[in-house]
């Protein structure tokens, strides 16, 4: 019964990794550019959750669509001011680049806020916890893990049946051919773009509740977040919900069998076996 426990701990972390690894493969998917900034853009929204929470008493799951807005506005903004500039100029000035927006970030973010750990206090929804089958499932994570399915999937769905979504699985599978379809590629870069910080702005929402918000958090969750999306497979959504829930299930359980400060020792040596044994991953790009 502890294993089913630590299983369903781990499921439940895990789809909010899929989520926020959601924003890198899309971004990757359509632009070609790995953005190493998504865990500072993540660190962003927590910051902004964390102070509508207590500026406004504004609940973290209520300020969803504020920090969303507010990271679309960032990641566009980083694209137009920065980014595009690198498209055409191959991964390392992307690597360097957006390395550099993420240690910037970061030290800004250490400048204003200082080292602390901030963290929101919430009444328990529910008692706290639920019990089924003799399993404890904190209400909490459980709230943040539908929320964090229900986001993927709508992000699914506007790239299968929306017209833009059409437009940018277009542009990831050949930027040239969809400019000769009249598609608007480079307004198609900036808002993909935008959507995949908007969905670390709502990783970072439902996770205030949940883990503290500190200046380098941002770099904690980019290794989980990375061996997400080489697991699921570079450029691909779905691949990323899969792989999310594997590795939160691989860091639970580890954590519990080697201790927890083994957990992210086997995440990365997982992180090597993959991209020796599967280096494509579990699926292929689908234009996210």
């Amino acid at each position: 019964m502890a294993i089913a426990q630590v299983i369903v701990s781990g499921l439940l972390i895990g789809g909010i990794y899929a989520l926020l690894a959601s924003g890198i493969t899309l971004i990757f998917g359509v632009l070609k550019v790995v953005n190493f900034a998504h865990g500072e853009l993540l660190m962003i929204g927590m910051y902004a959750t964390f102070f509508l929470n207590q500026a406004f008493g504004i609940h973290p799951y209520v300020a969803i669509p504020i920090v969303a807005v507010l990271l679309f506005v960032v990641g566009a903004a980083m694209h137009a001011g920065l980014i595009r500039w690198t498209i055409s100029g191959g991964h390392s000035r992307q690597i360097v680049l957006t390395l550099g927006i993420g240690i910037f970030l970061q030290s800004v973010a250490l400048m204003a806020f200082g080292g602390n750990y901030r963290s929101v206090q919430l009444e328990p929804i529910l008692g706290g916890s639920l019990q089924v089958l003799g399993i404890s499932i904190g209400t909490t994570r459980l709230a943040a893990f539908i929320i964090a399915l229900l986001m993927t999937g709508a992000l699914l769905l506007f790239l299968d049946k929306t017209l833009i979504g059409k437009a940018i699985r277009a542009t990831a599978m050949d930027g040239y051919a969809a400019q000769l379809m009249a598609i608007p590629v480079n307004r198609i870069y900036l808002l993909t773009m935008g959507i995949g910080a908007a969905m670390a702005g709502i990783a970072a929402a439902v996770l205030v509740p949940i883990y503290p918000v500190y200046p380098t958090i941002g770099l904690n969750m980019l290794t989980i977040a990375f061996v997400v999306v080489v697991l699921g497979g570079l450029g691909s959504v779905i691949g990323a919900l899969y792989g999310g829930l594997i590795i939160g299930v691989v860091e639970a359980l580890s954590g519990y069998l080697a201790g927890a400060a083994m957990s992210q020792v086997v995440v990365l040596a997982l992180f090597g076996v993959i991209l020796l044994v599967l280096p494509q991953g579990l699926m292929k790009a689908e234009a996210a």
